[in-house]
């Protein structure tokens, strides 16, 4: 219900995984030309990782929980061959009139786990990524396939009035993000302090904590997602 509310044009295609077909994403949007790819992942970080202080462990952790050969980036790497081949909705794309070669598609993962949303974890998990797309040669399939975009569970729960409203939503709150890391990259590619590297590594909430503060943790936002969801529905 929460990624529904999120995407309310009267022609956008939402689909859910019932787990009756494999390989299927969470959940699937398409917006026109646009495609949404989800895959909801509930990983904790080991306390045991977390403590360490060694690079290795929490890369490994890292891998495990979002990057192995089965989960996260490979599930979405499988969504995508899946659509290379087919859709995810009732009519083909042929029968839609649509080309691959015009669509856009965003990968987003969602985390639950707070400590995922450390500097440079988005970085590493896209990079990885773009190797797998690299590897099974799906550049050219699609008109573009966007930057991998890791997302807080608990972020977009709290901040849920800020992917509702009509003048920002999931696509151009991605588009401002990995826009924003490119601006930051240019900015700071000569530099070599700590603050720099912190600043080309922000994570997607980071970067929305700043170019959207206004909007964030309005203190009626439990009264927005009861709003949003229409949680009081056949409660009368």
């Amino acid at each position: 219900k929460l990624i529904t509310q999120c995407f309310q044009k009267k022609h956008t295609v939402t689909v859910f995984d019932h787990k009756i077909v494999d390989g299927f994403p969470d959940a699937y949007v398409r917006d026109g030309k646009t495609i949404f790819l989800f895959e909801i992942k509930d990983a904790a970080f080991p306390v045991s990782s977390s403590n360490s202080f060694s690079f290795d462990t929490i890369k490994t952790t890292i891998d495990q929980k979002y990057n192995s050969e089965r989960k996260g980036t490979a599930q979405l790497i499988k969504h995508l061959k899946l659509l290379r081949d087919g859709t995810f909705e009732s009519k083909t794309f042929e029968q839609l009139k649509l080309k691959r070669r015009n669509l856009r598609v965003y990968p987003i993962m969602v985390y639950t786990d707070k400590f995922f949303n450390a500097p440079g974890i988005n970085r590493y998990l896209n990079a990885e990524f773009k190797k797998k797309i690299s590897a099974v040669e799906l550049e050219n399939v699609f008109g573009k396939i966007e930057n991998l975009t890791f997302l807080n569970l608990s972020f977009l729960i709290d901040n849920i009035q800020l992917f509702t409203d009509e003048k920002l939503g999931f696509r151009n709150l991605i588009d401002t993000y990995n826009q924003e890391i490119v601006n930051l990259e240019k900015k700071n590619k000569k530099k070599n302090t700590e603050i720099s590297l912190l600043l080309i590594n922000e994570s997607f909430e980071e970067v929305m904590s700043r170019k959207h503060s206004s909007k964030l943790n309005k203190k009626d936002y439990i009264k927005t997602i009861v709003e949003i969801l229409n949680l009081t529905e056949n409660l009368d």
